[in-house]
């Protein structure tokens, strides 16, 4: 089983990752204020290394997460 030892093996992992990258750029060009991806994004990245599989876990989608403090309208 293979180990990560903290967050820069992760964020290393994460680099070598084509798809979770361009994921990643697709979402700072959007340009949304105090933005996240939800962490299941990262699990299942995490999930596979660590137990070999060689082919990626399917995601059915990719949750982001903003918050607008200049917009704090309950309608949008």
């Amino acid at each position: 089983m293979a180990v990560l030892s903290g967050a820069a093996d992760v964020l290393r992992l994460i680099a070598t990752d084509i798809w979770r990258m361009d994921v990643l750029r697709a979402v700072h060009g959007l340009g949304l204020p105090d933005c996240w991806v939800g962490a299941g994004f990262v699990r299942a990245l995490v999930w596979d290394h660590l137990h070999g599989y060689d082919e990626p876990t399917p995601l059915d989608d990719v949750d982001v997460i903003f918050f607008d403090a200049g917009d704090t309208n309950e309608a949008e």
